[in-house]
């Protein structure tokens, strides 16, 4: 962790400003939205403006601030190992977030965010099927665009592995602003970063999250 306090480079400085800007962009847009379109329900407006948010800050960040150069880890699975890990990961998934997320095990009020919320089952309007398709789909790909290729692949080509996934599973809770299930993005966030570093592929890294969304999706 001593690397991260030092900094070489700016690196974590702009991986920090990069998930600012990120925040900034999705109160701006969502507001915006809002704005021209006052009809829409502020949440579909919200998930508007998160969508767009990540799309721009990942093209800002690796044309600007990151300045990504492309995938700059070693591949090290692949074939069977790599399936056999995507499965054990998965299967740890479904074990383990029930147990991280809020309210947790012990009977607290619940007041979580859930998918029912979101109205994904509900399909009577265009925005029940855009909740649906950005969770299983669109949020998925433009997260571990920024997170993964971007974020945590500078922060890895630059400082050792732990502390690159400690920082980079930190700024990924945070941008979900939702201090309820920091825990369990964190945990996620760790699962989809040691993906991502085995295979040195995003798609992969994709295909897990869409899983791991899918199956709380399916667990809520």
């Amino acid at each position: 962790m001593r690397e991260l306090i030092k900094d070489k480079g700016g690196i974590a400085f702009k991986a920090i400003l990069l998930v600012v800007l990120l925040i900034v962009l999705e109160f701006s847009y969502a507001l915006l939205f809002h704005y021209l379109f006052p009809k829409t329900d502020m949440k579909d407006s919200v998930q508007i403006g998160i969508d767009l948010s990540l799309l721009f800050t990942f093209l800002i960040g690796a044309k600007i601030v990151l300045k990504s150069n492309g995938l700059v880890l070693k591949k090290s699975f692949s074939g069977f190992k790599l399936f056999t890990l995507f499965i054990a990961i998965a299967f740890i998934w479904v074990v383990v977030s029930p147990l991280f997320q809020y309210p947790f095990f012990f009977g607290l009020p619940d007041s979580r965010i859930s998918f029912t919320k979101l109205n994904i089952l509900d399909f009577n309007s265009f925005f029940s099927y855009y909740s649906l398709l950005r969770v299983l789909l669109i949020t998925p790909v433009l997260e571990e665009l920024l997170f993964r290729k971007l974020i945590f692949a500078k922060l890895k080509s630059t400082y050792k592995l732990y502390p690159s996934i400690v920082l980079t599973s930190l700024l990924f809770s945070i941008s979900h602003l939702d201090i309820n299930n920091l825990l369990i993005f964190f945990i996620g966030s760790i699962l989809l970063c040691l993906i991502y570093f085995k295979t040195n592929d995003v798609r992969y890294s994709i295909a897990l999250h869409i899983a791991m969304n899918l199956f709380t999706l399916v667990l809520n």
